[in-house]
């Protein structure tokens, strides 16, 4: 009688465990299915990069400030700060942000908050100007327009 005993509070772990492996395995599928099999079938539209004559930056700089504005825009709402920051390197320059722009290319846009574009429904890659439609609004939107084509 004492070895059942020990039985009893095991009863339906197996089952427990069985469910969460089984969740975790979607989310997994899931991942690798939205991550790298979606955007292998979607047909990426070409990227045509814009003239940079008489920009002030570097190449270094400019991948520097696509990277930053990639990370504002990214995950939930919108780092402002970040976002100014750029904007002053850029100082009204078109060239410059035309350089960045070609440094940002396209990326995945998941209209959720998702930086990586890991949970896209649609899985979208948008470019730097599409980027800034989406995420900017008002009095933000109005400051960048000088720069958007």
């Amino acid at each position: 009688m004492a070895r059942q005993d020990w039985k009893e509070p095991l009863y339906g772990l197996w089952e427990r465990y069985t469910l969460i492996i089984s969740i975790l395995l979607f989310i997994l599928v899931y991942y690798l299915w939205m991550r790298f099999i979606i955007p292998l079938l979607k047909k990426k539209e070409p990227f045509f990069g814009r003239s940079v004559v008489g920009s002030t930056i570097s190449d270094n700089d400019a991948k520097l400030y696509a990277s930053y504005l990639h990370e504002a825009m990214g995950g939930l709402g919108t780092t402002d700060s970040m976002m100014d920051f750029v904007f002053d390197k850029i100082s009204g320059n078109k060239a410059n942000y035309n350089k960045i722009y070609n440094f940002f290319g396209r990326k995945a846009y998941s209209y959720f908050g998702d930086p990586w574009g890991i949970f896209a429904i649609t899985n979208d890659f948008l470019d730097l100007d599409q980027w800034l439609n989406y995420e900017l609004s008002g009095s933000e939107l109005k400051k960048w327009n000088f720069f958007i084509s």
